[in-house]
């Protein structure tokens, strides 16, 4: 339940050259990258950086966002407990023209082949390669079995069916997506353990609430274009959690506070259920919104990438003729 609810408020790709020009021009691209993974995916995330960086901005947050990135598709398999990737593959898109000369450079990597596909390996342990003039893709770690299979790879069915539903957001009213797939991760007898010693479920029977708990189908986040305070949270599980809705927003802050991720916005939002669904809407901090954007190194690594391109691309001067 930890890494779970951790994760909710904790909150790019490789070779999609290699897989053709189809894996951009197909809507939506997040179910493109999923059905092209090089191995089985449980996240993905968006995020179109201009939109947030000035959300951020209209909410006097401090943004280190790059003004030359623009937006980051990405798709992960994310260990639930401890909340590190084993893996990463996205695309970014960016303001600055590359080429695979020129992008070694701006990392301090090197050029290297795999397949008949030249990419760069970067110090940062991935792989990157330009797509175009403005697209950038990115595998982490640089394992160059993982990406043999990245470039060998076909169309393949897709397990997550959690992770295709959530593929279907509408990118033009997205700042940010994260969803995981959390279908069997977590056991309600340990479950169970853990919330027996919970203030806030001292009225509840705590087996009834894991069982719910343990359910859980998935979990995303989304942040939308107008405003910050229209953060929503969302849990999908298996049966319906309406007996926790008076206390959802307590259960979640005491459950973040317990593990140190102190978030008390959470006690302000918006709870709701419909059907198996519950879902809180509401206003995110910036430590907050840092923690979603951190949990993924791929979007940090496409910035740092955009920024050291702008630091290593010569400019032009016109020069008048005396």
């Amino acid at each position: 339940m930890y890494a779970l609810l951790k994760s909710l408020m904790l909150l790019a790709v490789l070779f999609s050259a290699v897989l053709g020009e189809s894996v951009v021009a197909q809507d939506p691209k997040l179910k493109s990258l999923l059905q092209r993974s090089p191995a089985q995916a449980n996240s993905i995330a968006y995020v179109h950086v201009p939109s947030l960086k000035k959300l951020m901005n209209d909410a006097n947050m401090p943004s280190d966002l790059s003004d030359d990135l623009q937006e980051v598709w990405l798709i992960s398999d994310l260990d639930p407990v401890r909340l590190r990737p084993r893996w990463e593959a996205g695309y970014a898109t960016l303001n600055k023209s590359t080429d695979v000369d020129t992008l070694a450079t701006s990392v301090g990597g090197y050029v290297d082949t795999i397949g008949n596909r030249q990419v760069v390996w970067s110090p940062r342990h991935s792989y990157l390669v330009p797509i175009d003039e403005s697209r950038i893709g990115f595998l982490r770690p640089a394992d160059r079995r993982l990406a043999a299979q990245w470039t060998e790879s076909t169309e393949r069915e897709i397990v997550s069916e959690y992770l295709v539903e959530q593929a279907k957001q509408h990118e033009q009213y997205l700042s940010l997506l994260v969803a995981t797939d959390l279908e069997n991760a977590f056991s309600p007898v340990t479950l169970a353990q853990r919330l027996a010693k919970f203030d806030t479920l001292k009225a509840y029977d705590t087996a009834d609430v894991a069982a719910t708990l343990a359910s859980v189908r998935g979990i995303s986040i989304i942040i939308g274009r107008r405003s910050l305070s229209e953060c929503i949270l969302s849990l999908e599980f298996g049966t319906s959690p309406e007996a926790l809705k008076p206390i959802a927003n307590e259960l979640l802050n005491e459950i973040l506070n317990r593990n140190g991720t102190a978030a008390p916005e959470v006690l302000t939002w918006q709870a709701r259920v419909e059907g198996n669904k519950l879902s809180f809407q509401g206003p995110i901090t910036a430590d907050s919104l840092d923690g979603v954007l951190g949990i993924f190194s791929v979007r940090g690594q496409a910035e740092s990438v955009a920024d050291s391109l702008t630091q290593t691309t010569p400019t032009t001067t016109d020069v008048s003729p005396n």
